[in-house]
Parts: structure tokens; C-alpha cells; sequence
């Protein structure tokens, strides 16, 4: 049976009730959903015109921001000549596009009433400097509901940090093992070779000539002093940083006195002599020093030389006047030399140091060059290598001609010593002679350690470089040693460059014939090394006339060495292995920490 569904009024009287009922129903919505709509717009544009301001606000934050990052890195350099710095951050803020609205008037920087933006540099360190900018958000929406904008405020603290200090953590020098300095000696001369001599000697710096002009030994000819032929020679010689804190002007006794002593080890290749011939003892030697002031920009050593147009100059000789005894070759050393409780330690050596320009007054970083300039000065063709030695001394000490020293690490050490150190390159001789186990002692091990550059924590996840011109040619093991006298792990490589090349037409003393050594690793004896003389034994490689360049991963967790109630030590070292005793080597130092020089700190 099929059944019927109603489809009409007549057929069903409840169609029409149903049909009325939803028309009712919608005309209640209507009334409903207007007003709801009307009362939600409100906040919704509320909403949305927060979203608007507050993202707009993060974008003038970001802007502000910017803006003093980079008016703090471009202003730092400058410290500490705070005026200087200051216009710079100023000009770099407007180039950004917040020129402060009173800009001779630093004050202004917190007062609600002063017209925005404003800029403030506030001095925070010797080598530091903070920029804070103060201007007001932009309002979009929000200007419906205030006139007023908030203020926003950023700031940058940027901090330069100074080229390595190469030397050691002392007041003093390459003083061989003079013990009158420091926690420990030297053990080490400086060197400069004059420009008659050749730079595979070990100074490329002082150096001017790669081919010899005394090849033929017996008959040397003048040197071309007007065109010296080695790309690396640099006329002024060797730069070094005299640095005296501002603290250090602060202590009882605040003059300071400069001072270099060219020592009785001076090597003078005799005319007419073959070429190890070499007259030691009262031979004519002797340095140059330039020592420049303190100028406007100390964080640029550089530019020292052009802003101090008459510097101190002092020539320290080291003349035939018997006070270092006759003149004598390699197989007869001199009494000095031989003297004192250790044979060969020269501690007894009697060479007078000499003062290097005025009494220091005001502290500052002193720029000094070094030069041997014998062969300009004499004309003669010898060559006569000065090992020189240099100090800081208080103007009392260098009256009375007495010793004095101070040390930045150790028992007693303050930081506020004041230090002298290598500022690009520097070049040091040592001698097996120097050292207990040397040449005149017994025969034996040797390892010797010397000082190399201090390393600050700052630096911390960076890469150490240290360049090597000529390492170790009578040394077989190379090692670098952390603050801690850990060895730690270096990888290695020759390169071929301006700064230190080893392109000589002369094959008796360039290592022409040796293929650049790749980036590699070396073990000895268990630790990292860099194996150099093939003499020595197989793994050896030979470095004459080259550079090794040496890298070092510092670890992001670096540190110094902290050891309670002493300054923290951060002076790396470098030692020297070889198994009969003869550490006897020229050899010219780089060290630098890879990466940008300034740094933001927050």
C-alpha cells in the first residue's frame, strides 16, 4: 500500500503554521545580528589598529637600533678622544636618519620636554663607547585615541679591541736571561739586521738585500742602499708600542724613561772572511730609535709618524771601547760570556743601556721604531747584526742607572705595569748559549720556552694566526703553548706572498726548489708540532727563507690562566725542541687574532 504526502494548505493546515513560524524566526535574527555587529566592530578596530601601531612600533625600534650599532662601531675607533668620537657617532646617527635635535647639549637626553630624537655617546672604557638614541613611535590608528606617541629608546655599546701585544707580559724586552726581569727571562735578544744584510738571515723587516752583494766573501761590494731589492724591507725597521697605562702615571713614582741597551753579542762579518767568520765582542754595532708621541687617534699606531713630524731620536752604539772585552770568532768566546754561575748566560754582560728620547710624563701609547742603520751611517760593507735589548724604567732608576721592573702576571704583578711589545713584526735571536743545557754545558735536550703574544679572553672562539719567517732552521720541533703551558693543537702551512715571500734568484739561499706545503698536521711525540729541519730527521721540512703560517681554533669555553691573588696570565708561548742542545736562531714573528677588531658588546 503506498502513502500519500500532503503538499498543500487544504490537504494540511499545519504547512501554513510551519511556513509563518520561519518567518518570524527570521525577522528576529535581523534584529539580532546588526547590533552585534555594530558592538564588535569597536574592538575589532581596536585590535587591528594595535596590530598596526605595535608592529609599526617594532619597525622604528629596528630602525633605532640600527641606527646606533652602527654610530657606535663607526665613533669607537676614535676613543679615547671622547669630542671626536662624539661628532662622529652624531653624524652617522643623522646619516641614519636621527639627527639629534640639540646636538651640543647631551643633557637634553632625558628630559620629557626636549625635542626628539635625541642622541646621547657616553664614554664606558679606555676602548669602549655607548650610543643610546631616544626618539618617539609612529602612530597609525592610535592617533584616534591619543596625540601623544610613546618614546623608544635603544642603545649599542661598541668596543675596539687592540692589535695582539707580541713581546712579553714584562716592562723589559729581549733580555736573553737577564733575571732582573719579570717572573721569567727572556730568553731571547732582539735583533735588527742592517740593510746590507739578507733577509734569509731571519730579519726580512731590517734587511734590505735577498742576492747577496757580498757573494763572493772575500771582495764584497757596496750594498744598493737607494734600491734595497727585498720587497718586505721597511725603511723606518721595527715597530714597537710603548704603552703606559693612565693608572700607571698614578703611582708614586709616575715618570717613565725608555731605554735599549745593544748588547756585547754583536756579529760582524769580517772583509776579506768566509762566511761564517764572524768577530764578536767590541765590534761596532748600533740601533736608531724613533720614539713618537701619543696623538688623537691612539687606537691607530699608524698614523703617529705623520703627526709627530720631530721625534725623539737616540742612536745607541755599541763601539770598540773595551768595555765588552776583545774582539774574537765563534771558537773563542768572550770572558763575559763564559763567566758567572752559568756559562753562556751573559748575565754578566756589560753593555750600558742608554736613554731613548725625554722622560715620559703623560701616559699613552708611544709608537718607536727601531732601525740598524750601520750600513747607511758608516758607509762600510760589514755586516754587524745588533741584538739589542729595551726597557721601561722610572725616571728615578734611569737617574741613579739602577734596575727596575714590573710585571703584568706573577706574585706582585699589577695590571697597570707599564709594557713594551712588537707591534707587526718581531724579530728575536736565541742562542744555545743562553740556556743551562746550551753549547757550552754539556750536550743534551733542549726545550726552550719564550714568551709570544698575550691572548685576552675576549678572543674567545676566534682563530689565532702566527706567521713565521725562517723558524727554526737549527731547531728541530716547533710547539705553541696556551697560557696553562698546555700544547695545543695547530695545523700549518708555507705561503708564498708580499708580506714574507721566498722568491730569491739565488738557489744557494732560497728555497725556490721547494713546492708550497698544503694545510696540514704534525705529530711529535704525542703532541701537535711542526717538525722543521730535514737535518734533524725524516718529517722534517726545511724553512729557509720561507713562512709557516700557523692556525690555532680558539675554543668558544677559552680562558686565561687564573691562579688566586695574581693578575690572570694570558701570554702564550712558544717552545723550541732540539736534541743536541744548539737553539741557536733568527727568526722574524706575526701574531694576530683573525676577525673584525671592533665588536658590539650588547
Amino acid at each position: 500500500m503506498t502513502t500519500r504526502i500532503p503538499t498543500s494548505v487544504e490537504e494540511d493546515p499545519t504547512i501554513a503554521m510551519t511556513s509563518h513560524l520561519t518567518e518570524h524566526e527570521n525577522d528576529s535574527e535581523q534584529g539580532y545580528v546588526l547590533p552585534m555587529t555594530a558592538l564588535l566592530l569597536i574592538p575589532m578596530m581596536i585590535i587591528a589598529a594595535l596590530a598596526v601601531d605595535v608592529g609599526g612600533f617594532y619597525v622604528k625600534g629596528q630602525q633605532i637600533q640600527r641606527a646606533t650599532d652602527a654610530a657606535a662601531l663607526a665613533a669607537v675607533v676614535w676613543m679615547p678622544d671622547e669630542a671626536t668620537a662624539t661628532q662622529v657617532a652624531l653624524d652617522v646617527a643623522a646619516r641614519n636618519g636621527f639627527a639629534d635635535a640639540t646636538p651640543l647639549d647631551q643633557t637634553d637626553f632625558d628630559d620629557p620636554n626636549a625635542p626628539l630624537p635625541q642622541v646621547r655617546v657616553t664614554r664606558t672604557g679606555a676602548q669602549r663607547l655607548e650610543v643610546a638614541i631616544r626618539d618617539e613611535g609612529t602612530l597609525y590608528f592610535g592617533a584616534v585615541v591619543t596625540t601623544e606617541s610613546p618614546d623608544m629608546t635603544r642603545s649599542a655599546e661598541a668596543e675596539y679591541i687592540l692589535p695582539v701585544p707580541m713581546g712579553n707580559p714584562t716592562s723589559a724586552l729581549g733580555t736573553g736571561v737577564d733575571t732582573g726581569y719579570g717572573p721569567a727571562p727572556d730568553n731571547f735578544w732582539l735583533r735588527a739586521m742592517p740593510t746590507c744584510e739578507i733577509r734569509i738571515n731571519g730579519d726580512p723587516v731590517g734587511a734590505g738585500q735577498i742576492e747577496p752583494s757580498y757573494a763572493s766573501y772575500g771582495n764584497p761590494t757596496p750594498c744598493d742602499l737607494a734600491n734595497p731589492p727585498n720587497p718586505n724591507h721597511i725603511p723606518e725597521g721595527h715597530a714597537f708600542i710603548v704603552d703606559i697605562p693612565a693608572d700607571a702615571m698614578g703611582n708614586p713614582v709616575d715618570n717613565y724613561v725608555v731605554q735599549a741597551r745593544v748588547t756585547c753579542w754583536v756579529q760582524r762579518r769580517v772583509n776579506g772572511a768566509g762566511n761564517e767568520y764572524w768577530a764578536q765582542g767590541d765590534s761596532n754595532g748600533q740601533i736608531r730609535a724613533r720614539l713618537y708621541e701619543p696623538d688623537l687617534t691612539p687606537l691607530n699606531d699608524y698614523d703617529n709618524i705623520v703627526n709627530d713630524p720631530f721625534p725623539d731620536q737616540t742612536t745607541v752604539l755599541r763601539s770598540g771601547n773595551g768595555t765588552c772585552g776583545n774582539a774574537g770568532d765563534n771558537a773563542s768566546p768572550l770572558n763575559w760570556l763564559t763567566a758567572g754561575p752559568n756559562p753562556g748566560d751573559r748575565t754578566g754582560d756589560p753593555a750600558p743601556w742608554v736613554d731613548l728620547g725625554n722622560v715620559i710624563t703623560q701616559p699613552g701609547r708611544w709608537v718607536m721604531y727601531i732601525k740598524n742603520d750601520y750600513s747607511e751611517t758608516s758607509g762600510n760593507t760589514d755586516i754587524r747584526r745588533a741584538n739589542y735589548s729595551l726597557r721601561i724604567v722610572t725616571q728615578a732608576a734611569a737617574t741613579a742607572n739602577t734596575d727596575w721592573s714590573c710585571s703584568r702576571i706573577g706574585p706582585g704583578a699589577y695590571a697597570e705595569c707599564p709594557n713594551l711589545y712588537a707591534r707587526d713584526f718581531m724579530t728575536a735571536h736565541t742562542a744555545g748559549t743562553m740556556y743551562f743545557d746550551g753549547q757550552i754545558a754539556p750536550p743534551g735536550p733542549l726545550f726552550a720556552e719564550l714568551y709570544m703574544a698575550e691572548i685576552a679572553e675576549v678572543h674567545a672562539g676566534k682563530t689565532l694566526e702566527i706567521k713565521m719567517f725562517d723558524p727554526a732552521d737549527g731547531i728541530e720541533i716547533v710547539r705553541i703553548l696556551d697560557p696553562s703551558g698546555n700544547v695545543v693543537p695547530v695545523q700549518w702551512e708555507t705561503i708564498d706572498q708580499a708580506e714574507f715571500g721566498y722568491d730569491s734568484p739565488d738557489p744557494l739561499w732560497s728555497a725556490d726548489n721547494f713546492a708550497d706545503i698544503p694545510l696540514t698536521s704534525q705529530t711529535c711525540g704525542g703532541t701537535s708540532c711542526i717538525a722543521s729541519n730535514p737535518d734533524s730527521g725524516p718529517g722534517g721540512f726545511n724553512f729557509q727563507d720561507r713562512t709557516i703560517r700557523i692556525l690555532v681554533d680558539l675554543p668558544d669555553t677559552y680562558t686565561c690562566q687564573t691562579i688566586a691573588a695574581q693578575p690572570d696570565n694570558c701570554w702564550w708561548r712558544v717552545q723550541y725542541e732540539d736534541s743536541n742542545s744548539n737553539a741557536t736562531e733568527t727568526t722574524t714573528w706575526s701574531v694576530r687574532v683573525l676577525g673584525d677588531p671592533v665588536r658590539l658588546t650588547d
